[in-house]
């Protein structure tokens, strides 16, 4: 039996990831697509002809459905998040969890008293990161002592990523990623919070953040639209070191455990040659973390997958915490 969906929001994400991810699975029948732009709403005309389309998200949840995948402007993933979860729908919501911590907290709640599964779009954990998060427990890094990180996109910030208000800014779009791998990988969480904020083309898209997480590590990224593309994590340990790298196949140790520079070369070639660095290579959009994502999302949905295994609602709000106070120290006089 297909499991009946509804689609909020088919905007880029929506077009280029989930439509495409949904369409491929037998097990998944999207019933109603809702996009305020009507243009969109024709595009996804052409791939569900008989899904009702609709300009209101609203509308969309009145169809018979068992979950909803939400992908609206941040701001109004709370109240798309919580009307989902109060209908009695399964939710796949796309990060940021809300534009405020206090939006958070409503979709917590929503999620803490409904019996559905509540899933965060933080895909990045799904791939190499679990690989990584498995080395890291077993100690092979030793003790975490640091963690550099850079996420910075090509692409300028237009639309509701202008606007630090409406959930944008370099901190909010794409540092909520490195912030959530960083809890994810360590098991920690941030102690102390600073943060530099600067305009260059649109507001906040620029930003540096520090972070004593409460393991003791110290963490420092940079995060930036409109800047070469950029996407990795670098954790230091007492015995080695673990790189992270979106355009890299698989996590990297270096250090104790490496063979010299010849081991380490021999490393890099197997790489380069992995049919998914490859494909990397000749797609360089294309990130099998989202199919990964929503895998598990599904497979959770019908019993196969705990659901406390995902990432939920809870980490969405400590990611959201996170940048709230690292955006309030950085406006202080």
């Amino acid at each position: 039996m297909s499991l009946r969906l509804v689609l909020l929001g088919y905007g880029e994400i929506s077009e280029r990831v989930h439509g495409p991810l949904l369409r491929r699975r037998q097990d998944v029948q999207v019933v109603a697509v809702a996009d305020a732009n009507a243009e969109r709403r024709e595009l996804a005309r052409a791939h569900w002809p008989l899904a009702a389309l609709v300009s209101d998200w609203r509308e969309a949840l009145a169809f018979e459905a068992d979950a909803a995948v939400v992908a609206l402007p941040p701001r109004e993933h709370a109240d798309a998040a919580c009307a989902a979860l109060n209908a009695t729908r399964h939710l796949y919501l796309e990060k940021p969890l809300a534009t405020s911590v206090q939006d958070g907290q409503r979709v917590l709640a929503a999620a803490t008293a409904s019996a559905r599964v509540a899933m965060l779009g933080f895909n990045y954990r799904f791939g190499p990161a679990e690989q990584a998060r498995d080395w890291i427990a077993q100690g092979r890094l030793g003790r975490i002592v640091a963690i550099r990180s850079v996420f910075a996109s090509p692409r300028r910030a237009v639309g509701w990523r202008a606007s630090r208000e409406a959930g944008g800014g370099a901190l909010q779009d794409l540092g909520c990623h490195h912030l959530d791998l960083v809890r994810f990988l360590t098991g920690d969480e941030a102690a102390d919070v600073r943060a530099t904020l600067w305009s260059r083309a649109s507001e906040d898209d620029s930003a540096i953040l520090d972070l004593r997480l409460s393991g003791g590590a110290r963490v420092s990224s940079f995060f930036a639209h409109g800047l070469p593309s950029q996407d990795r994590i670098e954790i230091v340990g007492e015995t080695a070191r673990l790189l992270l790298d979106r355009r890299w196949p698989a996590p990297r140790v270096r250090g104790a455990e490496a063979s010299g520079l010849l081991g380490e070369l021999r490393d890099d070639l197997r790489g380069l040659l992995s049919p998914a660095h490859v494909r990397k290579l000749l797609a360089p959009r294309h990130e099998p973390s989202y199919a990964l994502a929503i895998g598990a999302f599904f497979a959770a949905v019908s019993g196969q997958r705990a659901a406390a295994d995902l990432p939920g609602v809870e980490d969405g709000l400590e990611t959201l915490q996170i940048v709230e106070r690292a955006g309030r120290q950085a406006r202080e006089p």
